[in-house]
């Protein structure tokens, strides 16, 4: 896996865990809070490359942003076209 890709995966999840504080209620923090946990399993099956569980967190990911995407934070763009990246080479 490309080892620059997955750095910048780390630091988009950075910057997105950065924008939960914006989140207007508890339960939009404790969605953008799951989907940052599911970026950073994301990066430990590639840097484990166990490109089955990436594909399982690819999933995750995509299933957790499609129930909250209105409150994504402008973080997001970033993170989520690593992602992108990242399952294009994956699946």
């Amino acid at each position: 896996m490309d080892k620059k890709l997955i750095e910048s995966l780390k630091q988009n999840i950075k910057l997105y865990r950065s924008d939960i504080e914006k989140a207007s209620s508890l339960e939009d923090k404790g969605d953008i809070q799951r989907i940052a946990n599911i970026a950073d399993s994301l990066v430990s099956a590639l840097e484990s490359n166990d490109m089955d569980l990436a594909k399982q967190k690819l999933g995750g990911f995509s299933r957790s942003v499609s129930d909250s995407y209105c409150i994504q934070p402008p973080s997001f763009k970033a993170l989520a076209q690593d992602v992108a990246r990242v399952k294009s080479i994956v699946i």
